[in-house]
Formats: structure tokens, sequence, C-alpha cells
């Protein structure tokens, strides 16, 4: 079977369809791929366990799993028989809960010789989700950034330093040009421990 492009819709739910994602990628993608995908770009820290359910049946990875579940490196899109229209859900860190819905829009034939093209982000808003944090904690950042028409939310980087975190501050050209990378860094990270 000739290989497909899958055009997904990712929503951070919770936040009033303000933090979003329209992906395009390989029908040779597993679950794990995708994940790792969503979390480099809603710009999470990529340290806790993920899960991606599918018509019922939780694919978690790797780690921590011991046999219980379906590991989300086993669930290749194409052979998955996903129909347009359809969604999964992807839970981040079970202890905060941060949910994402993936909404497949679209399968089409991968033009001869683009595959590297992919993935890519190819619409977007919102600068993606804070780490160890409730969906409407972050929705009431958003709410205040919104009113007060400037975010006055300080977060420290992982370097020490201070700045204030505006979830308007997204941009779809830096987020594809980092994409590969981070998504390659996280994979490490959750399958070899690096």
């Amino acid at each position: 079977m000739a290989v497909q492009v899958y055009t997904f819709k990712v929503t951070y739910e919770g936040c009033d369809n303000k933090i979003h994602r329209t992906f395009e990628v390989s029908s040779n993608y597993d679950l794990a791929r995708l994940g790792y995908m969503i979390l480099a770009s809603f710009d999470t820290m990529a340290y806790h366990l993920f899960s991606i359910d599918h018509k019922g049946v939780e694919y978690q990875t790797a780690i921590e799993n011991y046999g219980e579940y379906p590991l989300l490196q086993d669930a290749k899109l194409a052979k998955m028989e996903l129909q347009i229209g359809e969604h999964l859900h992807m839970i981040y860190d079970f202890g905060t809960e941060q949910h994402f819905d993936i909404e497949l829009l679209c399968i089409s034939d991968m033009p001869k010789g683009s595959g590297r093209a992919y993935p890519k982000v190819i619409t977007g808003e919102g600068r993606g989700i804070l780490d160890d944090m409730a969906a409407y904690e972050l929705m009431e950042i958003i709410e205040a950034t919104d009113k007060n028409g400037k975010s006055d939310y300080i977060i420290t980087t992982e370097y020490g330093n201070e700045m204030i975190w505006d979830y308007r501050d997204y941009s779809m050209e830096y987020d594809n040009c980092l994409l590969k990378t981070l998504i390659d860094e996280i994979k490490n990270g959750y399958e070899c421990g690096e």
C-alpha cells in the first residue's frame, strides 16, 4: 500500500479551542511518534507518562507498562483503519491529566518524493501548555491575559531564568523548524531513558 498523509487536528481540551494544531504526518507513523509530536509542538517538558485511547483501547509507553496495555510503538497508523472524522484521546501526565482531542480530518496520497516534508504543522494557535497544571488553571491564565491585553504570568525556564509566559506567543514557522529534532529527543527520552 502506498504511503499516505494523515491530517489531524489536535486540540488541548478545556481551553476553548485557543490552543490547537493541525498536523500532517506520514501513515508510517505509530501512536508513540504521534504523541511525541504533540508533546513537542505543545511546548511540554515531556517528562510525564502519556497514553492514547482509540475506540476504548488504551495504548501506553513501554516505560512502566509491564505488559498491562498495548504499546503505542506497536500501533501503526496505516494499520489502525482510522476513518475521517474519528477521534483519538491523549492524556499526558496522569497526575494533572492534560487532555488532547485528536481528530482525523483527511487522508490523502503522499506526493512522490515528499516524505521528508512530514511531519509538519499546517495551522495552529496558542503557544502550548504548562506542565503540572490542569486545563482549568491554564484557562484562568488565558482569560486574565485576554482581559488585561497582556500576560503577567511568570515562569522559570529550565535554565533558571524568569520570563513572562503568554499563550498568544506562538510561531508556526519556529515550531516546524524544531519539530523533527524535538520529536527525536522526546523519543529518546521515552524509549531509551536519555
